[in-house]
């Protein structure tokens, strides 16, 4: 997908903003590079598009759905649970305040009257998932992700209720601001999710 998009434009730098929607959207609203709002460094461009998950507040962005993720609850293998009270040790590990799906964590516990005792900062999926396999804590990921952790057999996948169990992956960009740059990874992106549908279809019907 990436190779496709650099035949199609080379000037990729400053393009896309991946991380927190809480981060990043200042970042788009403003134009800014400042560290403060945005993980890129000051002396790149400001980024044009972010690539971020649902819920987002309402603001002055364009946006283009790409995946339609299921969420789970990760913990320790042979822990199991039903609700927030099952959890041991009642820690959450989780992206930094802004996340989505640190608010869905954070949801799933107050949808029981409970609330995580700790909630660890951590800023990477696999330190994320090292940590749950360690015993640390449970944690809240899109499924998909548990494909590229090469220990995941040694994880438990728990579901969540309704409401809470699915999170859209959108583009977004400032109105008005849609780049040619933006515009060709919007293209590739839009195709390669729509790629993806179709695979996941053929296997669902077992073709």
């Amino acid at each position: 997908m990436i190779t496709h998009y650099k035949a199609v434009t080379i000037a990729v730098a400053g393009a896309l903003a991946l991380g927190l929607a809480a981060c990043n959207k200042p970042a788009l609203q403003t134009g800014s590079t400042n560290p403060s709002v945005t993980a890129a460094p000051v002396d790149r461009p400001a980024p044009g598009a972010a690539i971020a998950a649902e819920p987002l507040a309402d603001a002055p962005f364009e946006k283009v759905p790409l995946y339609d993720e299921e969420l789970v609850i990760v913990a320790a293998k042979g822990h199991a649970i039903k609700s927030p009270k099952d959890a041991r040790p009642n820690v959450a590990l989780a992206f930094e305040t802004g996340c989505p799906y640190r608010l869905r964590l954070e949801d799933w516990f107050a949808h029981s009257g409970e609330m995580p005792e700790r909630i660890i900062e951590i800023t990477s999926y696999h330190a994320m998932l090292g940590c749950v396999v360690a015993g640390m804590g449970i944690s809240l990921l899109p499924r998909m992700v548990l494909s590229t952790f090469p220990e995941a057999q040694l994880l438990s996948l728990h579901r969540l209720p309704p409401g809470l169990d699915r999170a859209m992956t959108v583009m977004m960009w400032r109105k008005g601001a849609l780049s040619p740059k933006v515009r060709a990874l919007r293209d590739v992106l839009v195709q390669h999710a729509g790629t993806n549908k179709v695979k996941g279809r053929r296997r669902t019907n077992g073709k």
